[in-house]
């Protein structure tokens, strides 16, 4: 059928005919186009990713040398401080006078600059408007892990960072420089502080990207851009590839905060032995790319499709007016008969094309998906999965076929134009379990048919098959995966006559009770259908076609418990059900 519509829509010349020459070229250098533009789309994907992933590392490096720099400014100022000669001379009276005069907050600390002698104790500090009250001195320091390291090794070091004395507690970082006498001989420490939160502003990036430090002992300090209370990370993997890679970037990783498929900038700042990271979830990263290739496919592909309706429209000009040529030449009589053929055909080719319109929709849209997923995953497509893809493209379009023809009545409704039923003698549960099979490929549910005899009657097949179809669409649309939906057919005797009765019964999430009163309008939807597709005109086009037929439709419901609705059809077509069809036509 789809072959047919194909044929119908797209003209092919006679062979050897002016049009067959012009089209077969144009097909030939369409090809061509379509690779050559698939493989340039590709080739500058590759290229955007992979200045994508270049950019998370040098942002890292750019962040790590800021600190460096930041850092390196701060230790130079110690250690001018430390060479003062009352502190070379060994004089602490001296040295606290010395430091007594300096401004710690004019010298870029944020707490105290202050002397340690070798026994861990501070003897001499500034004064610090920032403390809850001055340090009473000497202070007892050998808890803190900072001063030894410097006093050992005699070289400037940049401590773990720790909850501060300031007012209020917030996470600060210790620097410290060795005092030497004019001997060389290490006489003490000189240290001063700085607290995270501006430090954490100098490595700040773009919105979305998280700002991370670890220390040297293996601390998160920063997270998210904010300082935070440290966390121990040094057991994490991702930090022990970190230390040993020192700079650099993974792709496609879990991060420090537990997040899958992530894109991992880091670089090292040295004097304070900090990991600078640069953090974003990969499918962020690399989905401006994707719109992108998808956008540029999609323009190259409509390009491409608009020229062969060009190309195609030409042709077949080309060939018209060589046969109207002719026609001319043949006489009157036979140009007469051309032009009542060709306004014949006119008239069917804008038949054809509101039916034919469905199929290259389908053909497009499931080809640029495809073609979208395999560019973003750079994957090949293995043939079971390309055969469930052509499978869901039929029913789509299946589906869309009905929908349109849904639209069209409803559109002929809205126009004042009478519908009319097409009725035949039939049995209506071999409609309904047509309209089953359909389904039962959208979806992996149980649909359940209980149906003990055969219901014969007059009936518009196609439409009361769009009928069950929008019940079941319902029906397998609102319930959830593995639930079952059941389907029945019966007779009714009463005193106005035989009736069909069918059932669709699902399990699905209910219908409000507040909604039930407009379920059948135009464009009602029930209020608990946000974020599931649809129209609202199914169940109105629905209703007004068993109504139609001389029949009614009702529905039970539960919120969160299911719906069944009913459909009943009178089994004899009468003088009155045909007033009644007349009427609502």
């Amino acid at each position: 059928m789809n072959v047919r519509l194909l044929r119908s829509w797209w003209y092919w010349p006679a062979a050897g005919s002016p049009g067959r020459t012009f089209l077969t070229s144009v097909l030939v250098l369409t090809t061509g186009a379509l690779f050559v533009g698939a493989l340039l789309i590709g080739q500058d994907f590759r290229s955007h990713r992979k200045a994508v992933i270049d950019h998370a590392s040098e942002e890292a490096a750019r962040a790590a040398y800021e600190v460096d720099q930041l850092i390196g400014s701060r230790l130079s100022i110690l250690r001018a401080i430390a060479s003062a000669p009352s502190f070379r001379d060994n004089n602490l009276d001296a040295a606290r006078q010395y430091l007594a005069r300096l401004d710690a907050a004019a010298l870029g600390f944020d707490g105290l600059v202050f002397f340690v002698d070798p026994s861990g104790m501070i003897q001499a500090s500034t004064d610090s408007p920032g403390l809850k009250a001055p340090p009473e001195l000497p202070l007892d320091i050998t808890a803190r892990p900072y001063w030894r390291p410097p006093l050992e090794s005699g070289e400037a070091y940049v401590g773990a960072a720790f909850m501060g004395v300031l007012s209020p507690p917030r996470p600060v970082l210790p620097l410290l420089v060795p005092v030497r006498d004019w001997a060389g001989n290490v006489t003490g420490l000189v240290g001063g502080t700085l607290l995270l939160e501006p430090l954490s502003r100098d490595i700040a990036f773009a919105p979305g990207i998280d700002a991370e430090v670890v220390d040297r002992e293996g601390q998160l300090i920063v997270r998210g851009g904010l300082p935070t209370s440290p966390t121990d990370v040094s057991r994490d993997p991702l930090y022990a590839r970190m230390r040993t890679a020192g700079n650099g970037v993974f792709v496609d990783v879990t991060g420090l905060d537990q997040k899958p498929d992530e894109l991992v900038g880091f670089a090292t700042a040295r004097p304070a032995g900090w990991t600078i990271i640069w953090a974003q979830p990969l499918q962020a990263a690399l989905a401006p790319l994707v719109d992108e290739a998808a956008l540029q496919f999609g323009v190259l592909l409509g390009g491409l499709v608009a020229g062969l309706a060009l190309a195609n429209w030409v042709a077949r000009a080309v060939n018209r007016a060589e046969a109207a040529e002719r026609a001319v030449l043949r006489g009157e009589h036979i140009a007469r008969e051309a032009a009542e053929a060709t306004l014949q055909e006119r008239e069917q080719e804008v038949e054809n094309i509101c039916h034919d319109l469905r199929s290259p929709l389908s053909v497009i849209y499931g080809s640029a998906v495809y073609l979208r997923r395999r560019v973003a995953r750079a994957q090949p497509v293995t043939t079971p999965v390309l055969e469930e893809m052509v499978s869901e493209i039929e029913t789509s379009a299946s589906r869309l076929d009905a929908m349109i023809q849904e639209m069209l009545d409803a559109a002929q409704l809205q126009a004042g134009h009478s519908l009319v039923l097409n009725r035949n003698s039939g049995d209506l549960t071999e409609i309904l379990r047509q309209a089953v099979a359909e389904q039962k490929r959208s979806r992996a549910l149980d649909i359940r048919v209980n149906v003990d005899r055969a219901i014969v009657g007059e009936w518009d097949g196609p439409r009361m098959r769009r009928v069950f179809g929008n019940l079941l669409s319902n029906a397998l649309k609102f319930s959830p995966d593995g639930s079952e939906v059941t389907v029945s057919a019966s007779i009714e005797v009463d005193s106005t006559g035989d009736r069909a009765l069918v059932q669709v019964r699902d399990r699905g999430i209910g219908i409000p009770q507040r909604d039930l009163p407009h379920i059948f309008e135009r464009f009602a939807r029930g209020t608990n259908t946000a974020g599931i597709a649809g129209t609202g005109v199914g169940l109105a086009a629905t209703r007004h076609l068993v109504e139609l037929h001389g029949g009614t439709i009702d529905v039970r419901s539960q919120e969160g418990e299911g719906s069944t609705f009913l459909v009943r059809l009178p089994l004899s077509y009468s003088a009155e059900a045909a007033a009644t069809e007349a009427q609502l036509a």
